[in-house]
């Protein structure tokens, strides 16, 4: 059994700019009172968009739940699609789905990367956020192997995407790699992108920020939001 396994979720009462939410996470964990600032920070820009009855509102790399939570209490008609393979916040998120009573979210309980298959995955009991399929190091305790399957494939069985957002500590490169020799023209389905990119956590890997950010400027019709 794992240190994580040992831990026990707990129940957290969240209230965001006046939006009341419940979700779960360790009680070691900091991330939803980060996930909270950040949403207050407005980096998301949600007043900006419109997520309105039948829009698909995407989000890989989920965490607990918490934001997808909220995005369902300010769009309440949007259909909500989040993938996460952290098997405990895969708990979390059933978990807050039920407490809050929401009928419009739909949990993936799988990676998403540019291959279909399995690897280990380890999770970063101080802050659950940035568990990861990349780094195994002093912070991160070794998780069971999670399934994975291949980001275009499975993105591609929605006709549109409002509303794209991606935090996969790093695994985005292994994405948008495969984009990029592929001259994937993925995102003509997607209206906003949310994306955040962790080139700052493999220093000596050499990830292409500029590579990524060069093919996006080739969308004229993609609103692009960098969580810089």
């Amino acid at each position: 059994m794992t240190e994580s396994q040992n831990l026990k979720l707990q129940q957290i009462e969240m209230n965001i700019g006046g939006v009341g939410i419940s979700c779960f996470d360790f009680p070691t964990s900091m991330t939803p009172y980060g996930t909270k600032e950040v949403i207050l920070g407005n980096k998301f820009k949600f007043d900006e968009v419109d997520i309105g009855e039948g829009d698909n509102y995407v989000e890989v790399g989920a965490h607990n739940g918490l934001l997808a939570f909220y995005v369902a209490r300010i769009f309440p008609k949007a259909n909500i699609h989040i993938f996460e393979c952290n098997p405990v916040m895969v708990t979390a998120i059933n978990y807050g789905i039920a407490v809050n009573g929401f009928s419009n979210i739909r949990c993936y309980p799988f990676g998403l990367s540019n291959y279909n298959g399995n690897c280990d995955f380890g999770v970063n009991l101080e802050n659950t956020g940035g568990s990861s399929m990349l780094i195994h190091d002093g912070h991160h305790v070794k998780n069971q192997k999670v399934k994975v399957l291949d980001f275009e494939t499975v993105l591609s069985t929605f006709d549109n995407i409002k509303y794209l957002k991606i935090d996969i500590e790093g695994e985005e490169f292994k994405i948008f790699s495969s984009l990029i020799s592929k001259d994937s023209k993925f995102f003509d389905r997607v209206s906003t992108l949310n994306l955040e990119l962790h080139d700052e956590i493999y220093p000596d890997l050499n990830l292409d920020r500029k590579g990524i950010k060069e093919y996006l400027s080739t969308y004229d019709d993609l609103n692009i939001i960098y969580q810089d």
